[in-house]
């Protein structure tokens, strides 16, 4: 399949039903989504390292109180 038929129906104030179909193209979709890389793992890098950091300095900090 290649393509999915979207149907969107809403009522307006009258109470009228509005449908709306749309054909999504699957194949743009699928190339974009696996063509752009995930920030997700760099994104957990940098929060262990600012956490570790910030968990040393606090340490620090009340070692010497």
């Amino acid at each position: 399949t290649t393509s999915v038929p979207l149907q969107q129906s809403y009522k307006d104030n009258d109470g009228n039903v509005i449908t709306s179909i749309q054909n999504i193209d699957l194949t743009k979709a699928t190339t974009k989504t696996d063509s752009q890389p995930s920030m997700l793992p760099a994104l957990v890098v940098v929060i262990i390292i600012v956490l570790g950091i910030g968990g040393y300095l606090h340490m620090k900090k009340r070692k010497n109180q």
